[in-house]
C-alpha cells in the first residue's frame, strides 16, 4: 500500500432496537446510530454496531438473552414473555404462540446470534433455550441483580 486510509467513514444510518433498555423497565422502541464505512479497494460498505444490537435481529441482544431465560429457565409463559419483552401490545390474531423464542433458541443454538452460546443440544425449543440462557449466565460479569440483569449484561459481552 501507498501509505492511503483504504477504509474511510461513509455516513452514519438508523438501526431499530426493539425491547427493555435494562431489567425492569418497559419494553421500548429504541433508535441506535450506526457508523458505517467503505473500502476504498473493492467498494464493500460495512457497518459497526453497539454490542446492544445482533446482526439481522430487531430485538437488542439484552431482551433476546432475557427473553430466553425467562422462557427456558424459569418457565414463564410465552405470552408473559412478550409482555415483558415486547413493545408491541397486540396479539397475532391467528391466536398462535410467540414463535420468535423458537426462532431464538434455534440460532442462538447454532451459535448465530452468539459464537460462544452454541451447543448440539437436541430436544425441544424450550429446553434448548434453557440450555443458551444457562451458557449466558456463565459469561455474566456480575453474580448480583438476577437472573434478568445477568442475562442483559452477559448478552452485551458474549461473542
Amino acid at each position: 500500500m501507498d501509505g492511503r486510509l483504504v477504509i474511510v467513514g461513509h455516513g452514519s444510518v438508523e438501526r431499530q432496537r426493539l425491547g427493555p433498555a435494562a431489567p425492569g423497565k418497559p419494553p421500548e422502541v429504541a433508535v441506535q446510530w450506526v457508523r458505517r464505512y467503505r473500502c476504498r479497494a473493492c467498494g464493500h460498505v460495512m457497518r459497526v454496531t453497539h454490542s446492544a444490537l445482533l446482526r439481522c435481529k430487531h430485538y437488542g441482544a439484552a431482551a433476546i438473552a432475557m427473553a430466553l431465560g425467562l422462557w427456558g429457565i424459569e418457565q414463564t409463559p410465552a405470552e408473559l414473555v412478550r409482555v415483558e419483552v415486547s413493545p408491541w401490545r397486540e396479539r397475532d390474531p391467528s391466536g398462535s404462540r410467540w414463535r420468535s423464542l423458537a426462532r431464538w433458541a434455534s440460532g442462538a443454538a447454532a451459535g448465530a446470534l452468539w459464537r460462544s452460546v452454541s451447543t448440539s443440544l437436541v430436544g425441544t425449543a424450550r429446553s434448548v433455550a434453557e440450555r443458551c440462557a444457562r451458557v449466558l449466565v456463565t459469561q455474566a460479569a456480575t453474580l448480583g441483580g438476577g437472573l434478568r440483569a445477568q442475562l442483559c449484561a452477559a448478552a452485551e459481552h458474549a461473542r
